[in-house]
């Protein structure tokens, strides 16, 4: 859970200035994503929270309100599903993941060190970093069995969990700039999860960032509008990666989408000249990842049952068949043929 930034340097109420970002000017959204940048829910910040409750505010404060909305909304049947959240120091504080803990949810963050309870006994941050890379302390608190973890790196990063220990410990290969070289130290592995998993907001910034919309309006919703269909189409690359097990690139599925898009609402010219001048009829039309998917290609009559040529290469009739999936006239003899290479 994190925040992601829309670029608009507009007027409006609910434009953000954010000193110290890439994006300075924008819309800020609360998004959740999963670890790969699948975006699952997210919220407009408005100022107020249009859609959320009061007693969430007073108790969680308003940065964590968002989250809790967001949770809300998930469907009552995956409620039961026992989901791991990774969040910014925003968001962190030990009241919302005692919360969390007692929904049934397990939570990891950075967090602040205004926020840490008085009973830590976790060392100051001063006196913290003059120990050895790699060093580390803990602290659970007995009465929510949370639990604290304080390690050095390049700065002292202090967390907290509700469900990974600070037993297991790794390595973690960093830049030393007193050695002039590669050293490795040791990471709690509450510290190596949390890195693996946070980043999902930023990969999904850097998916879109890719092949975005660039079409350019001074609507003050138009950057909104074409933001949700970047998204859209990143959530579907992704299911689409996950479904067939294989890995397409972002590139040539927007391209698989524009081709299938501009074939079947195509404006025919019309006038004089053979069935086969005014709409090409060769393999070509459909592009080959739907073509040859061997998925859901089924014979049925045209619509209105009304005469097209078949696409097929070098093959002349008029039929009343088609493809159900590829919406292309095809024979019967045809349509093996077209669906193989």
């Amino acid at each position: 859970m994190t925040n992601y930034m829309v670029k608009y340097y507009g007027h409006h109420g609910c434009n953000q200035f954010i000193r110290g970002k890439p994006v300075r000017f924008s819309y800020k959204i609360w998004s959740l994503n999963t670890k790969d940048g699948y975006l699952v829910n997210y919220e407009p910040y408005q100022g107020k929270v249009r859609k959320g409750k009061a007693i969430y505010e007073q108790l969680f404060g308003k940065s964590a309100s968002p989250l809790l909305v967001l949770l809300d909304e998930i469907p009552e049947v995956n409620r039961k599903i026992c989901y791991n959240f990774y969040m910014n120091n925003l968001f962190t504080g030990v009241s919302l993941f005692s919360f969390l803990k007692y929904c049934g949810y397990h939570a990891i963050g950075t967090i602040r060190e205004n926020r840490l309870p008085k009973e830590c006994i976790l060392e100051n941050k001063k006196l913290f970093s003059k120990k050895d890379w790699g060093y580390f302390e803990t602290a659970i608190e007995k009465s929510d069995g949370l639990l604290y973890v304080q390690w050095l790196d390049n700065s002292v990063v202090t967390m907290i969990s509700s469900s990974c220990g600070a037993q297991e410990v790794g390595q973690v290969k960093i830049f030393s700039q007193l050695k002039k070289r590669n050293i490795m130290i040791p990471r709690p592995k509450l510290v190596a999860k949390s890195s693996t998993y946070m980043g999902g907001t930023d990969q999904m910034d850097q998916n879109l960032a890719c092949y975005h919309i660039a079409i350019r309006s001074k609507k003050w919703y138009w950057c909104l509008f074409t933001w949700m269909l970047d998204v859209a189409i990143q959530n579907s690359w992704i299911l689409y990666n996950q479904a067939r097990n294989q890995t397409i690139s972002q590139l040539d599925f927007k391209t698989d989408i524009a081709t299938v898009y501009l074939q079947r609402h195509q404006a025919l010219p019309k006038g004089a000249g053979s069935p086969s001048a005014s709409r090409a009829c060769s393999n070509s039309c459909i592009s080959g990842s739907i073509r040859l998917d061997k998925t859901d290609h089924l014979v049925q009559h045209t619509e209105g049952k009304k005469k097209e040529r078949c696409a097929h290469k070098d093959c002349k009739p008029i039929v009343r068949t088609m493809c159900s999936k590829c919406n292309v006239g095809l024979c019967i003899d045809c349509f093996i043929p077209f669906h193989v290479k």
